[in-house]
C-alpha cells in the first residue's frame, strides 16, 4: 500500500505536462485507498469472523469464550454453547447458552456455524455422532476443544487433556545421539554436564540477586519444586524460582486463575 502510493505520487509530479494523468493517478490512489480501508473494516467487523458455536458444558468452554474474546485479529465469534445447562463463569467468559444437544440441529439451522467446538467434560455415549456426522458433510468443522484452544491461544489446556490424547500425540520419540551406543550417549551427557556447569557459574550472580529478592519480596521458600517425569518415565523435581505466594489450599492449573498470587518479583 505504501509503495503504490509513493508511486502513485510520482507519477502524480512527473506528469505535469499532462493533466488527465495527473487526474488518473489521483483516482487510482483514491480508489486503491478506499479498497483498502473498507477491506480493514470487514476484516475487524463481524463480517470476517468464523462464529463458533461449542458443544458441552465442560469447564474449558469459558476458558475457550475468554481466549476468543480477548484476541486483538477478532477471527473467530463465539455464538454459544449447546449444554445440558447454562455455563457457569464470569461474564465476560460465560458463553450464551443456546439450549441441549437433543437441539443441536435446529440450533445449527438458525445460528448458522461454520466451525463446532466440542468442550465436553465426559463425553461417553454424550456426543451426538450422528448429527455431528451430517454436519461434516454439510460442511461444518467439527474440532476438539482441546486442540482448537491451543491452536488459538498457544497453550495447552490441562485440564482437559485426555489420555488418548497423549497417547495417540506424534511428540513422543525414543531420542538417541546415534544408534552407535552407549559410548556416544556418554559422551553427549558430559558435554550437557559441563555446558550446564558453566551457565550455572556464569549466571550464579544473577541467581542471587534474584533468590534475594524474592526472599525481600513475599514470605515463603526461595525455590519452588515441582514433580516432573523424565527420561524412561523416571519423575524428577525440577526447581524453579518462586514466583507465587503460597497457596492456602486447592488450586487451578490455569495462570488467569491465580493473579493475585503472583508476587511483584514474579
Amino acid at each position: 500500500m505504501s509503495m503504490f502510493l509513493f508511486l502513485t505520487g510520482a507519477e502524480y509530479w512527473t506528469a505535469s505536462a499532462n493533466p488527465q494523468a495527473r487526474w488518473l493517478a489521483v483516482g487510482s490512489a483514491a480508489l486503491v485507498a478506499a479498497v483498502w480501508i473498507a477491506a480493514l473494516l470487514v476484516r475487524r467487523g463481524r463480517m470476517a469472523q468464523e462464529p463458533v458455536l461449542l458443544l458441552g458444558g465442560g469447564p474449558l468452554g469459558p476458558k475457550v469464550c475468554e481466549e476468543i474474546r480477548a484476541r486483538r485479529d477478532q477471527r473467530f465469534r463465539v455464538i454459544g454453547v449447546v449444554a445440558e445447562r447454562p455455563v457457569e463463569g464470569p461474564p465476560s467468559a460465560a458463553p450464551r447458552w443456546m439450549g441441549t444437544p437433543g437441539d443441536l440441529r435446529g440450533i445449527v439451522e438458525r445460528t448458522k456455524p461454520q466451525r463446532i467446538v466440542l468442550t465436553m467434560g465426559d463425553r461417553r455415549g454424550r456426543i451426538p455422532e450422528a448429527v455431528l456426522l451430517e454436519l461434516r458433510f454439510r460442511g461444518v468443522i467439527v474440532e476438539d476443544g482441546a486442540e482448537f484452544f491451543e491452536r488459538v491461544s498457544g497453550k495447552l489446556a490441562i485440564e482437559a487433556l485426555r489420555p488418548s490424547a497423549l497417547i495417540l500425540s506424534g511428540g513422543f520419540r525414543n531420542v538417541q545421539l546415534t544408534d552407535r551406543g552407549g559410548v556416544w550417549r556418554a559422551l553427549g551427557r558430559a558435554v550437557e554436564a559441563v555446558v550446564a556447569a558453566t551457565a550455572l557459574l556464569l549466571l550464579a550472580p544473577l541467581f542471587a540477586v534474584i533468590a534475594v529478592g524474592t526472599k525481600l519480596d513475599s514470605r515463603g521458600p526461595v525455590f519452588f519444586v515441582q514433580a516432573r517425569v523424565g527420561r524412561g518415565g523416571r519423575p524428577f523435581g525440577l526447581v524453579k524460582f518462586r514466583t507465587m505466594r503460597e497457596a492456602t489450599g486447592a488450586c487451578s492449573e490455569w495462570v488467569c486463575d491465580n493473579e493475585e498470587r503472583v508476587t511483584r518479583l514474579g
